[in-house]
Formats: C-alpha cells, structure tokens, sequence
C-alpha cells in the first residue's frame, strides 16, 4: 500500500525463508505463545522483519487473526531508539482521517490482519518491576493498538494532528487539549485568559497538568468505543511561544496564544462520519502472540514466562482502556 500509515515503517528486505524452513510451534506449558525460529534475517538493524514472521506465522496457524503481537527474545533491545511501534495493515473505516486499503497480502494475510505490534525485545519488558511492569509497559501497548485508528482527521482550521508520513505519525499535537489523551495532546489549564487590551489583543498562557492518562472521548469515538455526542468541544493553541519539554503529554509544559475552539461537528465536517457507526462498530477481536527465538536456541522458560503473561494482561488493559467494550481473544487456531 502507498498509504502513509503502512508506508511510514516499511521493510527494508524482503523475507527469503526457504520452504523446509522449521514451522512454528509451541513449547510445553505454554500453548498460546508462538515460536518462530529466527533464520538470521528477522532481526537486526534497529528492527523486526514483521513481514517474515507473519507469513511464517501462517505456515501453522490459521488466518483468522486481526492482531499479531511480537516479541524477540534477544538479551539487548531489537532498538533503543523506540519501546514499540505498530503497523497498520488495513483499515475499513471511514470518517477517521485515513482512506480506506489493504496491504495484507504482503504479510502473507488474504485480506483479515488489521496489524501488527513489534514490541521489542521481550527483556525490555522484564526488567520493569510490578507494578511499573503493569503501567508502563501495557499503557505502551495500548497506544501502540490505538494507532489503528488515532490520530489522522483533519480540520479546515488547522492541523492537530502529526504529519501522518512521518516517524511521529498517528499522535495529536502537543498544543491541542486533550486531557493528556494517552495519544498525546496535553490537559491544559488556562493560567491567564486571552484579553483584549485597549483595542490590542493580548495572548493568554496555558500549562499543562498530568501525564498521559487513558484514550480521550475523541479517541474512543474515532475507535467506535462510543458516539460523537459524548465528545465535549476542545480547543487546540494557537501559540505564538511554547516550552514543550516531551512529544507526550507532560506537566510543565508552557505556551502563549490564544484558544481556536474545535467541537465534534468540525471534526465530521472535515472527515465525514465514522462508518460504521458507533452501534456497527467492531468491538470483539483476535490476536496472536509470537515470540522469536534466536538462531540456534529455544526461548527460556523466563522469557516463554514473559510473553504469557503480556497475553494475559494486554487484553485486559485494553479492554478497561475502552469503557470494557473491546475484548481480543488470544488462542491461536492451527491450520
């Protein structure tokens, strides 16, 4: 697909597994981790070639799956320079900012996968005590879901989101007021209001107030949580200076401008209505958990430990991220 979201993280090489290369599997006590043996080419250079795995994956296991999560058991991280990132494969719906296509067949997927999750070295996760290890690391995964749907509208009005091309694609502008939405944005607190002083327009000052929190009533109605009644009007900044010390929502963060209200009817306007609809929305979905195991080695029985207990968790987090409506079962089917 040339569609910016699938474009954004390409492969840059090809998967060449042979024919006879080993299948999948799993190892006892762990039935619904999946192991794909690496053949040397499926990490390296700061990535995981998803591509490979996923049609490697379905060598084994039907294709029935909207999500594949995957980890690689390397004992350093697959790259520092992100703790996960997700490709979007596929999208079907309408009124959310991105046209409507397909790119699954490169995956090996005749037209189901919706995306897949690299989510790193399963030891960049491990090294996280309870119960860090229960709000970092799933709050990560949740946003990195979220990006199947958020942040691509757009407004006659000015931009609030990122240019969905590049690498921080997907995500609201620092200066629009989403109550620190776990997408970015930032929960604004007006210090001085915008005044007009003899007959001079006089800017206002903002600074924001938390970290970031869960999806914000856009969000969940971008992703059919709910309906658009339920997304109250923001605004976004329109900043004539600003001090944003990070890409999400952080307290500290200053700027100086005036407010450029935006209410759900511009976001419709501009985008269309989300189709399907709320009430038409899907909301029940599968995954598959897949672990790589380094050339030459079987997984440990700590990291197999690891990846099962993300599996459990993930779904879980997700589903209290999404008002309890969403829900991703994780059983793999084999063929």
């Amino acid at each position: 697909s040339t569609d910016p979201a699938v474009a954004a993280r390409a492969p840059t090489y090809a998967p060449t597994l042979a024919a006879d290369f080993p299948r999948p599997y799993t190892m006892p006590g762990f039935p619904n981790i999946v192991i794909v043996d690496d053949d040397g080419t499926m990490v390296g250079g700061g990535d995981i070639n998803l591509a490979a795995v996923a049609k490697l994956y379905y060598r084994a296991f039907k294709d029935d799956r909207d999500f594949l999560f995957v980890f690689a058991s390397t004992a350093d991280a697959v790259s520092n320079d992100y703790n996960a990132y997700y490709r979007t494969l596929r999208n079907t719906v309408r009124g959310i900012g991105l046209s409507t296509y397909d790119g699954t067949a490169t995956y090996g997927s005749a037209g189901r996968l919706l995306g897949v999750a690299n989510l790193n070295s399963i030891h960049r996760w491990t090294k996280y005590l309870r119960p860090l290890l229960d709000l970092w690391p799933l709050g990560v995964i949740t946003h990195e879901l979220g990006h199947q749907w958020i942040a691509y509208i757009k407004l006659p009005s000015g931009t609030i989101t990122t240019d969905p091309a590049s690498r921080a694609r997907g995500h609201w502008q620092p200066l629009v007021h989403t109550k620190a939405s776990i997408m970015y944005g930032n929960d604004w607190a007006v210090v001085t209001e915008p005044t007009v002083v003899d007959g001079g327009a006089v800017p206002g000052t903002f600074e924001s107030q938390s970290f970031p929190g869960g999806f914000s009533a856009l969000d969940k109605y971008l992703m059919g949580v709910h309906g658009p009644e339920k997304v109250e009007p923001f605004y976004r900044i329109e900043a004539t200076a600003s001090v944003i010390n990070a890409i999400y929502a952080a307290p500290g963060n200053t700027a100086t401008g005036t407010k450029v209200a935006v209410t759900i009817d511009d976001v419709v306007a501009r985008n269309g209505a989300r189709v399907p609809s709320f009430n038409a929305a899907q909301t029940e979905f599968s995954g598959a958990f897949i672990l790589i195991a380094e050339p030459g080695r079987r997984p440990t029985a700590a990291e197999l430990t690891a990846a099962e207990y993300m599996r459990k968790r993930i779904p879980e987090h997700f589903k209290t991220a999404t008002d309890e409506r969403f829900a991703i079962s994780t059983t793999p089917v084999r063929r």
